[in-house]
């Protein structure tokens, strides 16, 4: 997301919580299903577009603001799974310089299920930048699971069970 997104989307976040502030009611209803009405003509838009778009509508899923803006109107054209291989193959040499590497091996709107390859001084950095990196993939998540494979000197790979986060929370 760039910077410009960013500022943009907090001023919605903060235009919301006034309109939710108010104290009359059915102006907080005329709000909601104005900003409703607003997202709908935005996604039938949205939609035409990657309809005229063809073949060109995985270079704007892949862009990062348009493919926010695709996820939002639950219009992505990838499946949760190649959007998020795509996300962590565009980061690959960050995972390395983070000390190691990282695969998915499943993953749906509401879960994902991560490798990580690393030691075990790495293990914590390297899921905090997956975690990341899975919310902007898959912003509506509920679980994310680690299966944590870590090199041990001597003694090759052991894998270790799974991490598993609550909804909500990715841990």
């Amino acid at each position: 997301m760039t910077a410009e997104f960013r500022q943009a989307l907090g001023r919605v976040e903060s235009l919301i919580a006034a309109l939710e502030a108010l104290p009359d009611t059915a102006a907080r209803e005329a709000a909601r299903s104005l900003a409703q009405a607003v997202l709908d003509l935005h996604a039938l838009g949205l939609k035409r577009i990657l309809e005229l778009a063809g073949d060109s509508a995985d270079r704007l899923a892949d862009d990062s603001l348009a493919g926010s803006m695709l996820l939002l109107h639950k219009l992505h054209p990838q499946p949760p799974l190649e959007r998020l291989r795509r996300l962590f193959d565009r980061q690959r040499t960050g995972f390395h310089a983070l000390g190691g590497d990282v695969e998915v091996i499943s993953a749906t709107e509401e879960q994902a299920r991560i490798r990580l390859d690393c030691s075990p001084e790495t293990a914590s950095a390297l899921r905090a930048e997956t975690a990341e990196l899975v919310l902007q993939a898959l912003p509506d998540v509920a679980t994310v699971e680690y299966e944590e494979v870590w090199d041990v000197a001597g003694a090759g790979r052991i894998s270790l069970p799974l991490v598993q986060s609550g909804a909500g929370r990715v841990a």
